[in-house]
């Protein structure tokens, strides 16, 4: 795809249809359809048939499957999974399997797209248009990189879970055991590509996400701490008080 820049939205892409797919053993038959789809992978470890091909899939690949091309999952355990059904002009080129960027871009885009979609508020459409256009761009991006390593691959498999289950209880073993890893070369990977540790950067997510939450709701404590991944109201505190050096309500107040 890299060789026909701004390829999708010069198509006239249309959406014809997109959601999210909650998974489990044995996984998803191969199918086909009539239209392009592209799959973007959230949670879980599960083989991709693609084709003639079996690909060991994680958090943060990226599946662009033509019309009539049969494809199908291939689960031992719960997995989730971004598609869009799309129809535009013939793509004569273009990439089969992608690696999102470390901010997840490309997913969050697929996510606002479903919003609009199902929501169909006011202008969704042109918001869809819009929408469509930045996932165009960020294939072209993410199809003219380097490819990535396998120690990114992991990085970024990793920090595309911990992103999801902020909220939910994990251990840093738990962690490598999905991904078929040791904590070792985990730490050390994520270190070298993110400049911190698993754990810290979980912390920094849960952080980020309650301070937002105290701003944006009048939640009680207790349940921003609960909704974020803390044990308690002062388990909360002890992390905004060391990262701001501010209260809860303080934040709160100061926000408001």
């Amino acid at each position: 795809m890299h060789t026909n820049t701004n390829l999708l939205h010069k198509s006239l892409i249309r959406v014809v249809h997109c959601s999210i797919h909650d998974g489990n053993d044995p996984g998803y038959p191969l199918h086909s359809h009539p239209t392009w789809e592209i799959t973007v992978h959230c949670q879980g470890k599960i083989r991709t048939v693609q084709g003639n091909a079996i690909i060991e899939t994680f958090p943060g690949m990226v599946f662009l499957h033509a019309p009539g091309q049969p494809h199908g999952d291939i689960a031992s355990e719960p997995y989730q999974l971004i598609y869009i059904y799309f129809e535009c002009e013939p793509l004569k080129t273009f990439e089969p399997v992608l690696y999102d960027d470390p901010d997840g871009s490309l997913k969050e885009t697929c996510k606002a797209i479903i919003r609009e979609w199902r929501g169909q508020a006011s202008h969704f459409e042109a918001m869809t248009d819009l929408l469509v256009g930045r996932l165009d761009l960020l294939i072209e991006r993410l199809t003219s990189a380097l490819p990535l390593t396998e120690s990114e691959q992991l990085v970024g498999a990793a920090a595309a879970i911990i992103e999801d289950r902020f909220s939910q209880s994990m251990t840093l073993e738990e962690l490598c055991k999905e991904l078929s890893t040791t904590t070792g070369k985990l730490r050390r990977d994520f270190v070298q590509a993110r400049g911190q540790t698993p754990t810290d950067y979980l912390q920094a997510i849960r952080l980020r996400h309650a301070i937002a939450t105290l701003q944006s709701t009048d939640l009680k404590l207790e349940t921003v701490a609960h909704l974020n991944g803390y044990n308690s109201a002062s388990h909360l505190t002890r992390h905004i008080k060391a990262a701001t050096g501010s209260t809860p309500g303080q934040v709160r107040h100061h926000h408001g």
